[in-house]
């Protein structure tokens, strides 16, 4: 009898998704710093559960961090409103936030930054992280007030083709997405054509990705300063724009290894894009 009635509250418990997950593979991942092994097993536990299964805001929450280790920013602070929007009593609630806000800061997005920065200090002001969300956000207020001073014009470097100085407002920075060929929003001033006419194969080196058009305009706009061949890639993640810039083209692996290590080097996150 009683073997019948276990089989039968485990019968119920799957039917209703009310299972807890075992989350050991990820946490040894993440300790490990095993980003993307942490990742891969994070996204798969993430596809069989569903909104009763206990555990998940645990699980978001160490996919989020290594997301965050792994320099996806934006698919961290994806994962990390979830988390805040869905799980309004999770125990992990205070350290969302304070990824949140990292990973906002990583993608450039002052504005977002600084708004979960006060959010934070309004709802935690005991929290172990207050200082540092407070230096934080200091140095957040002076990008902003720095990025409301008009911004110099500086002249670009000349790519097979002269680019025009980019505008005095990101916010104009333009955006002509190319319906031929690879999805690629090419810096002003150059074709496709220029590009890619010789059908060799080139190679790019990813630096950021942003879900706001203006945040890749201003990387891509520091990056020309230095002189490198900057351009914004849009593509889709989840029916959502994403904006990427990338460095090239190059027409070799090695060129683009070259740039790649000289970029990681100032601090950018990079990847190689053939």
């Amino acid at each position: 009898m009683k073997k019948i009635v276990c089989i039968f509250i485990l019968a119920m418990m799957l039917a209703s998704g009310a299972f807890a997950m075992d989350l050991d593979a990820i946490k040894r991942h993440f300790l490990n710093s095993d980003w993307k092994a942490g990742i891969r097993e994070g996204e798969r536990l993430l596809a069989q559960a569903n909104r009763r299964t206990e555990g998940l805001d645990e699980l978001y929450y160490y996919l989020a961090l290594c997301y965050l280790k792994d320099g996806n920013y934006l698919r961290t602070s994806d994962i990390c409103e979830i988390l805040l929007d869905e799980f309004p009593k999770t125990r992990f609630r205070e350290q969302a936030h304070f990824v949140l806000i990292e990973a906002y800061d990583r993608l450039d997005n002052v504005e977002k930054a600084r708004s979960h920065a006060v959010d934070f200090l309004k709802k935690y002001p005991g929290s172990t992280h207050k200082n540092e969300v407070e230096t934080r956000l200091s140095r957040l207020n002076e990008r902003a007030a720095a990025r409301a001073l008009p911004l110099p014009i500086f002249p670009s470097p000349t790519v097979s083709a002269p680019i025009p100085a980019m505008p005095a407002s990101l916010d104009a920075v333009p955006v002509a997405v190319n319906d031929e060929g690879p999805d690629i929003v090419l810096a002003p001033g150059l074709s496709h054509e220029a590009v890619a006419g010789n059908n060799q194969r080139l190679w790019w080196v990813q630096v950021g990705a942003f879900s706001n058009n203006r945040n890749a305009g201003r990387l891509a706009n520091r990056l020309r300063e230095a002189s490198y061949k900057a351009s914004v890639i849009k593509s889709t993640l989840k029916g959502k724009d994403v904006f990427k810039v990338r460095v090239g083209p190059y027409s070799s692996g090695d060129e683009a290894a070259a740039i790649a290590r000289r970029l990681s080097n100032q601090g950018y996150p990079t990847k190689i894009i053939p």
